[in-house]
Protein backbone atom coordinates (compact mmCIF):
# COMPACT_ATOMS: atom_id res chain seq x y z
CA UNK A 1 0.00 0.00 0.00
CA UNK A 2 0.96 3.47 -0.44
CA UNK A 3 1.65 6.10 1.57
CA UNK A 4 0.76 9.50 1.23
CA UNK A 5 2.56 12.42 2.64
CA UNK A 6 1.21 14.50 4.90
CA UNK A 7 1.18 17.75 3.40
CA UNK A 8 -0.02 15.93 -0.03
CA UNK A 9 -3.55 14.91 1.52
CA UNK A 10 -3.68 18.92 3.19
CA UNK A 11 -3.38 20.08 -0.25
CA UNK A 12 -5.85 17.44 -1.29
CA UNK A 13 -8.37 18.51 1.08
CA UNK A 14 -8.26 22.04 0.39
CA UNK A 15 -8.43 21.77 -2.98
CA UNK A 16 -11.92 19.30 -2.59
CA UNK A 17 -13.09 22.14 -0.22
CA UNK A 18 -11.93 24.83 -2.52
CA UNK A 19 -13.98 22.88 -5.29
CA UNK A 20 -17.76 22.34 -3.52
CA UNK A 21 -18.72 26.14 -3.42
CA UNK A 22 -17.53 26.24 -7.17
CA UNK A 23 -19.56 23.45 -8.13
CA UNK A 24 -22.71 24.47 -5.86
CA UNK A 25 -22.74 28.13 -7.52
CA UNK A 26 -22.56 26.65 -10.97
CA UNK A 27 -25.30 24.50 -10.29
CA UNK A 28 -27.27 26.68 -8.51
CA UNK A 29 -26.94 30.22 -9.92
CA UNK A 30 -29.97 29.80 -12.36
CA UNK A 31 -32.13 29.00 -9.53
CA UNK A 32 -31.21 31.66 -7.53
CA UNK A 33 -31.53 34.00 -10.27
CA UNK A 34 -34.70 32.84 -10.79
CA UNK A 35 -36.04 33.10 -7.15
CA UNK A 36 -34.93 36.78 -7.49
CA UNK A 37 -36.94 37.48 -10.29
CA UNK A 38 -40.22 36.02 -8.88
CA UNK A 39 -39.46 37.58 -5.99
CA UNK A 40 -38.99 41.15 -7.35
CA UNK A 41 -42.04 40.37 -9.40
CA UNK A 42 -44.41 38.56 -7.05
CA UNK A 43 -44.01 39.60 -3.52
CA UNK A 44 -42.73 42.53 -1.25
CA UNK A 45 -39.67 42.53 0.80
CA UNK A 46 -40.82 42.06 4.22
CA UNK A 47 -40.01 44.41 6.88
CA UNK A 48 -40.26 43.07 11.05
CA UNK A 49 -42.12 45.45 13.13
CA UNK A 50 -41.01 47.05 16.40
CA UNK A 51 -44.08 47.63 17.84
CA UNK A 52 -46.29 45.18 19.84
CA UNK A 53 -49.67 44.75 18.78
CA UNK A 54 -52.87 46.56 20.38
CA UNK A 55 -56.09 44.79 21.20
CA UNK A 56 -58.94 46.18 18.96
CA UNK A 57 -61.51 45.28 20.94
CA UNK A 58 -63.17 43.22 23.98
CA UNK A 59 -66.44 41.57 24.15
CA UNK A 60 -68.66 38.81 25.90
CA UNK A 61 -70.29 36.63 23.71
CA UNK A 62 -71.58 34.24 26.15
CA UNK A 63 -72.25 34.14 29.93
CA UNK A 64 -68.73 32.57 29.98
CA UNK A 65 -66.75 33.03 26.34
CA UNK A 66 -64.69 37.03 25.94
CA UNK A 67 -63.50 37.28 22.32
CA UNK A 68 -60.59 39.43 22.18
CA UNK A 69 -59.64 40.22 19.18
CA UNK A 70 -55.75 42.45 18.31
CA UNK A 71 -54.50 44.48 15.41
CA UNK A 72 -52.29 42.36 14.23
CA UNK A 73 -51.03 38.73 13.99
CA UNK A 74 -50.19 36.99 16.98
CA UNK A 75 -48.16 34.32 18.12
CA UNK A 76 -50.21 31.28 19.50
CA UNK A 77 -48.21 30.10 22.32
CA UNK A 78 -48.37 33.18 24.09
CA UNK A 79 -51.53 34.58 22.67
CA UNK A 80 -53.27 31.30 24.21
CA UNK A 81 -51.47 31.44 27.52
CA UNK A 82 -54.31 32.14 30.02
CA UNK A 83 -52.14 33.45 32.43
CA UNK A 84 -51.10 36.35 29.98
CA UNK A 85 -55.14 37.67 30.66
CA UNK A 86 -56.85 39.41 33.68
CA UNK A 87 -60.38 40.90 34.33
CA UNK A 88 -61.36 42.68 37.05
CA UNK A 89 -64.86 44.68 38.05
CA UNK A 90 -67.21 44.81 40.62
CA UNK A 91 -66.03 41.54 41.14
CA UNK A 92 -63.15 39.46 39.66
CA UNK A 93 -63.88 37.06 36.90
CA UNK A 94 -60.79 34.34 36.18
CA UNK A 95 -59.80 33.47 32.59
CA UNK A 96 -59.36 29.17 32.36
CA UNK A 97 -57.13 27.17 31.57
CA UNK A 98 -59.78 24.68 30.47
CA UNK A 99 -61.24 25.13 27.85
CA UNK A 100 -57.51 26.56 26.58
CA UNK A 101 -57.83 29.69 24.85
CA UNK A 102 -58.24 29.63 20.86
CA UNK A 103 -56.60 31.28 18.31
CA UNK A 104 -58.64 31.85 15.17
CA UNK A 105 -57.68 31.21 12.05
CA UNK A 106 -56.35 34.44 10.83
CA UNK A 107 -54.54 34.79 13.97
CA UNK A 108 -55.40 37.71 15.06
CA UNK A 109 -58.36 36.98 17.74
CA UNK A 110 -58.87 34.91 20.92
CA UNK A 111 -61.89 33.02 22.62
CA UNK A 112 -60.90 33.14 26.00
CA UNK A 113 -62.58 30.38 28.61
CA UNK A 114 -64.28 32.30 31.53
CA UNK A 115 -65.42 31.31 35.40
CA UNK A 116 -68.98 31.85 36.12
CA UNK A 117 -71.56 32.34 39.17
CA UNK A 118 -72.58 35.21 41.11
CA UNK A 119 -68.56 35.44 42.75
CA UNK A 120 -66.99 35.05 39.83
CA UNK A 121 -68.58 35.04 36.36
CA UNK A 122 -69.27 38.22 34.56
CA UNK A 123 -72.75 39.97 35.34
CA UNK A 124 -75.08 41.27 32.78
CA UNK A 125 -74.62 44.87 31.96
CA UNK A 126 -71.86 45.72 34.37
CA UNK A 127 -68.33 47.09 32.81
CA UNK A 128 -65.73 45.25 33.15
CA UNK A 129 -61.54 46.14 32.55
CA UNK A 130 -59.60 43.33 30.56
CA UNK A 131 -55.75 43.43 30.93
CA UNK A 132 -53.27 41.78 28.83
CA UNK A 133 -49.33 41.54 29.21
CA UNK A 134 -46.56 39.16 27.47
CA UNK A 135 -48.55 38.12 24.46
CA UNK A 136 -46.34 38.69 21.07
CA UNK A 137 -47.02 39.29 17.60
CA UNK A 138 -45.05 37.18 14.94
CA UNK A 139 -41.69 39.33 15.23
CA UNK A 140 -41.68 38.74 18.86
CA UNK A 141 -42.51 41.94 20.16
CA UNK A 142 -44.51 41.74 23.62
CA UNK A 143 -47.03 43.78 24.70
CA UNK A 144 -46.12 44.84 28.10
CA UNK A 145 -49.64 46.05 29.65
CA UNK A 146 -52.60 46.50 27.36
CA UNK A 147 -56.42 47.29 28.97
CA UNK A 148 -59.38 47.02 26.85
CA UNK A 149 -63.57 47.87 28.38
CA UNK A 150 -66.33 45.42 27.68
CA UNK A 151 -69.74 44.93 29.35
CA UNK A 152 -70.53 41.59 30.93
CA UNK A 153 -72.87 39.09 30.28
CA UNK A 154 -74.78 36.90 32.09
CA UNK A 155 -76.47 33.29 31.84
CA UNK A 156 -80.25 34.76 31.35
CA UNK A 157 -80.16 38.21 29.72
CA UNK A 158 -83.16 40.36 29.53
CA UNK A 159 -82.91 43.40 26.85
CA UNK A 160 -85.05 46.34 27.12
CA UNK A 161 -86.08 47.46 23.43
CA UNK A 162 -88.06 50.64 22.43
CA UNK A 163 -89.27 51.81 18.88
CA UNK A 164 -87.26 48.94 17.42
CA UNK A 165 -84.03 50.48 19.13
CA UNK A 166 -82.31 49.02 22.74
CA UNK A 167 -82.39 50.76 25.42
CA UNK A 168 -79.01 52.02 26.69
CA UNK A 169 -77.13 50.80 29.88
CA UNK A 170 -75.00 53.77 29.83
CA UNK A 171 -75.54 57.62 29.76
CA UNK A 172 -76.47 59.63 28.05
CA UNK A 173 -79.96 57.74 28.73
CA UNK A 174 -83.07 57.88 26.64
CA UNK A 175 -85.81 60.71 27.26
CA UNK A 176 -89.36 60.52 26.91
CA UNK A 177 -92.00 63.25 26.48
CA UNK A 178 -94.72 61.44 27.74
CA UNK A 179 -95.93 59.94 30.87
CA UNK A 180 -97.16 56.75 29.55
CA UNK A 181 -94.47 54.53 27.70
CA UNK A 182 -94.06 51.27 26.09
CA UNK A 183 -90.82 48.72 26.18
CA UNK A 184 -90.62 45.69 24.16
CA UNK A 185 -88.50 42.99 26.18
CA UNK A 186 -86.21 40.54 24.52
CA UNK A 187 -84.06 37.46 25.32
CA UNK A 188 -80.44 37.50 24.37
CA UNK A 189 -80.24 35.28 21.18
CA UNK A 190 -83.88 35.15 20.42
CA UNK A 191 -84.55 32.68 23.06
CA UNK A 192 -88.37 32.44 24.09
CA UNK A 193 -89.72 32.45 27.93
CA UNK A 194 -90.93 35.22 29.82
CA UNK A 195 -89.95 38.35 32.52
CA UNK A 196 -90.71 39.89 35.54
CA UNK A 197 -89.71 43.79 36.32
CA UNK A 198 -89.28 46.03 39.01
CA UNK A 199 -89.47 50.09 38.88
CA UNK A 200 -87.58 52.41 41.00
CA UNK A 201 -86.96 50.00 43.27
CA UNK A 202 -90.10 48.58 44.07
CA UNK A 203 -90.90 44.74 44.31
CA UNK A 204 -90.46 42.95 40.97
CA UNK A 205 -93.77 41.82 38.69
CA UNK A 206 -95.23 38.82 38.57
CA UNK A 207 -93.91 36.75 35.43
CA UNK A 208 -94.81 38.08 32.09
CA UNK A 209 -94.88 36.67 28.79
CA UNK A 210 -92.16 37.49 26.66
CA UNK A 211 -94.79 38.27 23.77
CA UNK A 212 -96.27 40.95 25.90
CA UNK A 213 -95.29 44.67 25.90
CA UNK A 214 -93.94 46.14 29.23
CA UNK A 215 -96.49 49.37 29.79
CA UNK A 216 -95.92 52.20 32.21
CA UNK A 217 -98.36 54.70 33.00
CA UNK A 218 -98.70 57.79 35.41
CA UNK A 219 -95.30 58.17 35.07
CA UNK A 220 -93.62 61.74 36.84
CA UNK A 221 -91.24 64.22 35.22
CA UNK A 222 -87.58 62.89 36.29
CA UNK A 223 -85.58 60.21 36.22
CA UNK A 224 -86.93 56.52 36.63
CA UNK A 225 -85.12 53.14 36.88
CA UNK A 226 -86.61 50.14 35.28
CA UNK A 227 -85.03 46.47 36.06
CA UNK A 228 -85.84 43.52 34.18
CA UNK A 229 -84.91 39.85 34.46
CA UNK A 230 -85.75 37.11 32.08
CA UNK A 231 -86.69 33.66 32.41
CA UNK A 232 -85.49 30.89 29.28
CA UNK A 233 -88.33 29.41 28.59
CA UNK A 234 -86.63 25.72 27.07
CA UNK A 235 -84.40 25.47 30.61
CA UNK A 236 -86.35 27.18 32.68
CA UNK A 237 -83.64 29.44 34.42
CA UNK A 238 -84.19 32.83 35.56
CA UNK A 239 -81.62 35.54 35.30
CA UNK A 240 -80.20 36.08 38.63
CA UNK A 241 -82.05 39.46 40.83
CA UNK A 242 -78.32 40.65 41.71
CA UNK A 243 -77.32 40.41 37.42
CA UNK A 244 -80.67 42.81 36.42
CA UNK A 245 -80.77 44.32 33.53
CA UNK A 246 -80.85 48.15 34.69
CA UNK A 247 -81.94 51.31 32.34
CA UNK A 248 -82.56 54.44 33.51
CA UNK A 249 -84.61 57.15 31.84
CA UNK A 250 -85.87 60.46 31.73
CA UNK A 251 -89.41 61.61 31.53
CA UNK A 252 -89.60 65.01 29.96
CA UNK A 253 -92.83 66.75 28.84
CA UNK A 254 -91.88 70.25 29.14
CA UNK A 255 -90.65 71.92 26.28
CA UNK A 256 -87.35 73.64 25.88
CA UNK A 257 -86.92 78.07 25.52
CA UNK A 258 -84.01 78.50 22.35
CA UNK A 259 -81.71 81.57 23.05
CA UNK A 260 -79.78 83.20 20.48
CA UNK A 261 -76.65 84.90 20.67
CA UNK A 262 -74.36 86.73 18.28
CA UNK A 263 -77.21 88.21 16.74
CA UNK A 264 -76.61 91.71 15.32
CA UNK A 265 -77.21 95.10 15.73
CA UNK A 266 -80.16 96.81 15.66
CA UNK A 267 -79.31 98.31 12.82
CA UNK A 268 -76.74 97.25 10.93
CA UNK A 269 -74.95 98.02 7.18
CA UNK A 270 -73.59 94.62 6.91
CA UNK A 271 -76.27 92.13 5.20
CA UNK A 272 -74.38 88.78 6.92
CA UNK A 273 -75.67 87.20 9.59
CA UNK A 274 -74.49 83.84 11.91
CA UNK A 275 -76.70 83.39 14.57
CA UNK A 276 -75.76 80.99 16.95
CA UNK A 277 -79.03 78.76 18.82
CA UNK A 278 -78.67 77.76 22.47
CA UNK A 279 -80.66 76.95 25.49
CA UNK A 280 -81.54 74.21 28.09
CA UNK A 281 -82.35 70.88 26.83
CA UNK A 282 -82.42 72.16 23.41
CA UNK A 283 -80.77 69.33 20.94
CA UNK A 284 -82.10 70.99 17.47
CA UNK A 285 -84.59 73.84 16.20
CA UNK A 286 -86.16 75.30 13.31
CA UNK A 287 -86.78 78.95 12.15
CA UNK A 288 -87.68 81.38 10.08
CA UNK A 289 -87.03 84.57 8.71
CA UNK A 290 -90.21 87.29 8.05
CA UNK A 291 -92.62 85.61 5.91
CA UNK A 292 -90.52 82.49 5.04
CA UNK A 293 -91.33 79.17 5.42
CA UNK A 294 -90.51 77.20 8.83
CA UNK A 295 -87.00 75.36 8.18
CA UNK A 296 -86.03 71.59 8.42
CA UNK A 297 -84.86 70.49 11.77
CA UNK A 298 -81.71 71.46 12.17
CA UNK A 299 -79.03 70.45 15.34
CA UNK A 300 -77.37 73.59 17.59
CA UNK A 301 -74.23 72.72 16.60
CA UNK A 302 -75.21 74.91 13.20
CA UNK A 303 -75.41 78.85 13.07
CA UNK A 304 -78.20 80.47 11.92
CA UNK A 305 -76.24 81.48 8.54
CA UNK A 306 -77.03 84.38 5.67
CA UNK A 307 -74.97 86.27 3.36
CA UNK A 308 -76.17 89.53 1.25
CA UNK A 309 -79.29 90.07 3.28
CA UNK A 310 -80.52 93.18 1.48
CA UNK A 311 -81.87 96.36 3.17
CA UNK A 312 -84.75 96.00 5.23
CA UNK A 313 -85.99 95.06 8.47
CA UNK A 314 -86.35 91.22 9.54
CA UNK A 315 -87.75 89.03 12.72
CA UNK A 316 -86.31 85.97 13.43
CA UNK A 317 -88.49 82.83 14.60
CA UNK A 318 -86.85 80.05 16.22
CA UNK A 319 -88.41 76.86 17.85
CA UNK A 320 -86.40 75.17 20.33
CA UNK A 321 -86.81 71.14 20.62
CA UNK A 322 -85.05 68.75 23.12
CA UNK A 323 -84.34 65.47 22.71
CA UNK A 324 -87.09 64.21 24.06
CA UNK A 325 -89.44 65.71 21.33
CA UNK A 326 -90.88 68.09 22.65
CA UNK A 327 -90.97 71.53 20.72
CA UNK A 328 -91.65 75.01 21.50
CA UNK A 329 -94.89 76.90 21.30
CA UNK A 330 -93.69 80.33 21.16
CA UNK A 331 -90.93 81.34 19.22
CA UNK A 332 -87.92 82.89 20.39
CA UNK A 333 -88.02 85.97 17.67
CA UNK A 334 -85.23 89.03 16.86
CA UNK A 335 -85.45 91.95 14.95
CA UNK A 336 -83.05 94.01 13.20
CA UNK A 337 -82.90 96.28 10.24
CA UNK A 338 -79.96 96.22 7.60
CA UNK A 339 -79.42 99.40 6.09
CA UNK A 340 -76.16 100.21 3.72
CA UNK A 341 -77.56 104.06 2.69
CA UNK A 342 -75.62 106.96 5.16
CA UNK A 343 -78.02 108.52 7.36
CA UNK A 344 -78.20 112.43 7.20
CA UNK A 345 -79.56 114.27 10.40
CA UNK A 346 -82.43 117.07 9.66
CA UNK A 347 -83.81 119.40 11.65
CA UNK A 348 -87.39 119.01 11.69
CA UNK A 349 -87.72 122.56 13.33
CA UNK A 350 -85.51 125.32 14.13
CA UNK A 351 -86.08 128.25 16.14
CA UNK A 352 -86.61 131.87 14.30
CA UNK A 353 -82.96 133.34 13.33
CA UNK A 354 -83.53 136.57 15.44
CA UNK A 355 -85.74 135.73 18.58
CA UNK A 356 -86.61 136.89 22.14
CA UNK A 357 -86.75 133.67 23.44
CA UNK A 358 -83.96 132.23 25.65
CA UNK A 359 -85.25 128.73 25.29
CA UNK A 360 -85.30 126.42 22.27
CA UNK A 361 -86.93 122.37 21.76
CA UNK A 362 -85.59 121.11 18.41
CA UNK A 363 -86.83 118.03 17.34
CA UNK A 364 -83.84 115.87 15.01
CA UNK A 365 -85.09 113.28 12.21
CA UNK A 366 -83.72 112.20 9.21
CA UNK A 367 -83.26 108.95 6.64
CA UNK A 368 -82.16 106.23 8.65
CA UNK A 369 -81.65 108.47 11.56
CA UNK A 370 -82.10 106.76 14.78
CA UNK A 371 -79.57 108.74 16.96
CA UNK A 372 -77.58 111.56 17.06
CA UNK A 373 -75.14 113.82 18.34
CA UNK A 374 -75.03 117.43 18.92
CA UNK A 375 -73.25 120.41 19.98
CA UNK A 376 -73.70 124.17 20.75
CA UNK A 377 -71.44 126.67 18.97
CA UNK A 378 -67.83 125.25 20.33
CA UNK A 379 -69.19 123.02 22.78
CA UNK A 380 -68.52 119.32 22.93
CA UNK A 381 -70.06 116.63 21.11
CA UNK A 382 -73.16 115.07 23.16
CA UNK A 383 -73.72 111.68 23.84
CA UNK A 384 -75.63 109.73 21.38
CA UNK A 385 -79.57 110.28 22.25
CA UNK A 386 -82.34 108.91 20.52
CA UNK A 387 -84.43 110.82 17.92
CA UNK A 388 -87.48 110.48 20.63
CA UNK A 389 -85.35 112.79 22.75
CA UNK A 390 -85.09 116.57 20.82
CA UNK A 391 -82.56 118.70 21.98
CA UNK A 392 -83.63 121.32 24.55
CA UNK A 393 -81.80 124.62 25.06
CA UNK A 394 -82.74 126.75 28.15
CA UNK A 395 -81.62 130.10 29.81
CA UNK A 396 -79.67 131.10 26.41
CA UNK A 397 -77.92 134.51 26.95
CA UNK A 398 -77.92 137.10 24.40
CA UNK A 399 -75.92 135.97 21.49
CA UNK A 400 -75.54 134.04 18.02
CA UNK A 401 -75.48 130.55 18.28
CA UNK A 402 -74.84 127.30 15.83
CA UNK A 403 -76.04 124.17 16.61
CA UNK A 404 -74.26 121.17 14.68
CA UNK A 405 -75.84 117.80 14.32
CA UNK A 406 -74.24 113.95 13.22
CA UNK A 407 -77.29 111.79 12.38
CA UNK A 408 -76.82 107.51 13.57
CA UNK A 409 -78.04 104.25 12.21
CA UNK A 410 -77.45 102.85 15.98
CA UNK A 411 -76.25 104.14 18.87
CA UNK A 412 -72.61 104.24 19.56
CA UNK A 413 -71.56 104.02 15.55
CA UNK A 414 -68.73 106.16 14.90
CA UNK A 415 -69.07 106.08 10.97
CA UNK A 416 -72.18 107.25 10.97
Amino acid sequence: MKRIHAKTLYMMNRAILCAIPLLWLACSGDVFHKYEVDRGEHSVPYIPTTEPPSIVSAKAVAKDKLLVTFNEEVEEVSATDYKNYYIQGINRVNVLPDPAPILSDDKKSVLLSLSTGIHYGMHTGREYTLLVQRVKDLDGNAILNALAVFTGMGSVVAEVWKNGVKMPQEPPYAAINTQTVQFTIKLFGGASGSYAYSIDGGSFSAEVDINEPLVLSGLSEGYHTLKVIGKNGETGEWQELNQATEIQFRIDTTPPVANLTHTPPSVTSSGDIAIVVTGNDVSTYTYKINSDAESSEVSVAKAIVKKNLPDGQYTLYVWGKDAAGNKQVNPTTYTWIVSTTKPTAEFLNKPERYTRLRFATIVIGGTDVNYYRYKLNNSAWSGYESVATPIELKNLPDGDYTISVIGASRSGDPTS
